[in-house]
């Protein structure tokens, strides 16, 4: 594969960032406590013996740790834990974004591969953030753009549309989705500048992967009963589908496995079994479905546009300036097929152009 072509300049200038800002960090953190912020056994006495912080333990073992999960989750707790998990981040952010290993003429050539459990594409590209870190990638040619094809709420529609809830259907197709969710929970009008339009999409999408109240308290410090009583409207309002929720806990219990649209099968043994179970449709339909643009795009796409990198419901695809209408209309051909797994529904698909992928994802 050709790979992704990374802007060698940029990544400089992001690397000089990233280093400055955790010289900084270091600098609040020694302020705190003068430890060596790099060992983990000095946090975690900083942590748990000094600070008396709850004791976050790893579960198979039963060991204290101080990793990135246990400092998400001790996050609300105190600031110097915000000040730790920035520089843990950031550090990550440098050491994996900011270090490739690139060929002669400037590109990355990263491994994809997918999961067994639902067949989603996994790699480092897909938890990249938005930010800086984005514009380090670049279309092949200074002529040439990136295009974002992206699916609109498409794990949410997959589940209305499975599940067969037309009133379900009927919110997503008339109105934005998370606004008029938050408004009938709340009471009032929002608008997507207020933060509890953002605590909506957390807890819509927590709630369509499966994901606890405690999970989703923890992970985005929305209060718990914000989350529990919109977790509860939506049981109410989507009956349909919660039904259908239940009924595919049931045979992933009984059965041990579960079967999607898509003839694809997964097996459950140990774990989280409800919420998996819960997952596994909308998650593995879309993978499956990515896979199949893919495969596609790949044969269709006008030359010498090409694929750069599938994401989980998004496509990456690069080409000359002057093949824009061209290779848009390709895309949305594909992007917005009928399905005829999932009753002959379309997915809506947005496509955003940019000189990086920033540009391209943001638009």
């Amino acid at each position: 594969a050709k790979g992704i072509k990374i802007d060698r300049r940029q990544m400089l200038k992001t690397n000089i960032a990233l280093t400055r800002m955790i010289e900084r960090i270091d600098l609040a953190l020694k302020k705190f406590f003068p430890i060596d912020w790099n060992s983990p056994q000095q946090v975690m006495d900083v942590l748990y013996d000094r600070l008396k912080l709850p004791e976050q333990r790893i579960n198979k073992t039963g060991n204290r740790t101080s990793n990135m999960d246990a400092l998400e989750s001790l996050q609300h707790e105190h600031p110097l834990v915000k000040l730790l998990l920035g520089r843990r981040k950031y550090e990550k952010q440098r050491s994996t974004y900011t270090d490739y290993n690139i060929d002669e003429q400037g590109y990355f050539h990263g491994d994809i591969s997918f999961t067994t459990s639902t067949g989603r594409a996994r790699g480092f590209l897909l938890t990249m953030q938005h930010g800086p870190i984005r514009k380090l990638l670049i279309p092949d040619e200074p002529d040439w753009e990136f295009a974002y094809a992206d699916w609109d709420r498409v794990e949410l529609w997959i589940s209305a549309v499975v599940s067969g809830d037309k009133e379900f259907q009927r919110i997503l197709k008339e109105f934005n989705f998370h606004q008029y969710v938050g408004e009938q929970v709340f009471g009032e009008p929002i608008a997507k500048s207020d933060p509890r339009y953002q605590e909506t999409k957390f807890i819509t999408h927590g709630t369509n992967y499966g994901r606890s109240i405690q999970a989703i308290v923890r992970d985005h410090g929305i209060p718990h009963h914000r989350v529990k009583g919109m977790q509860q409207w939506m049981n109410r309002e989507f009956s349909t589908w919660e039904k259908w929720r239940a009924d595919q806990f049931i045979q992933a219990r009984r059965d041990g496995r579960l079967s999607n649209s898509f003839g694809f099968t997964r097996y459950f043994w140990s774990g989280n079994i409800k919420g998996m179970a819960y997952a596994f449709e909308p998650q593995s339909c879309v993978a499956h479905m990515i896979k199949r643009c893919m495969t596609q795009l790949h044969a269709q796409l006008p030359k010498p546009a090409r694929v750069v990198f599938p994401f989980h419901d998004a496509m990456l695809v690069t080409y000359p300036k002057t093949m824009r209408q061209e290779v848009h209309t390709c895309l949305k051909d594909i992007m917005e097929q009928r399905w005829p797994m999932l009753h002959n529904w379309s997915a809506d698909c947005s496509i955003g152009i940019g000189s990086n992928f920033q540009e391209a994802s943001e638009a």
